[in-house]
């Protein structure tokens, strides 16, 4: 198992343990932030473990390879998370009540309750969907600048 591989599971399986906690309690804005953690972490674990073949865009394509690894982990683990808060620990409710308390404050009148049901499944996919496909692009991203960095400070102490 190369180095890239070994990283991007190491992490995603952070990543995927930290996003299902956010998505359990309902965190999910969270799981980009900490995908700046678990990205760098990958990227410069990434060129621990690989050899850079001694030229710096190399290094930052290591790095952001292991980081999109480690995004599909984080990706999966808010999808799983989301999807528990909102089928089992009651997060369908609050959902209806946000909206509807929403609704009520901007004298709006909402549709029947079979309607807003769909609608907030519907909106629970969109919203994982979108925090996920950042989250991915966020590990790739800071798992690029980690390696770069790492992979510069290697060879300056060098």
């Amino acid at each position: 198992m190369t180095g890239v591989v070994r990283s991007g599971i190491i992490f995603g399986a952070l990543a995927f343990f930290s996003n299902l906690a956010m998505g359990i309690l309902a965190l999910n804005i969270c799981a980009p932030i900490f995908g700046v953690i678990w990205g760098v972490a990958a990227g410069i674990a990434s060129i621990a473990w690989t050899e850079a073949n001694g030229e710096p865009k190399s290094a930052a394509g290591i790095g952001a390879k292991a980081g999109a690894i480690a995004g599909v982990g984080a990706f999966l683990g808010l999808a799983v998370g989301m999807t528990l808060w909102f089928s089992v620990m009651g997060g369908q409710e609050t959902s209806l009540d946000l909206t509807r308390t929403f609704a009520d404050e901007q004298g709006l009148d909402l549709p029947d309750s079979a309607y807003m049901q769909e609608l907030a499944r519907y909106s629970l996919v969109v919203a994982t969907c979108c925090f996920g496909l950042v989250s991915i692009a966020v590990l790739s991203v800071t798992g690029a600048i980690g390696a770069y960095f790492y992979d510069s400070a290697q060879r300056e102490s060098n």
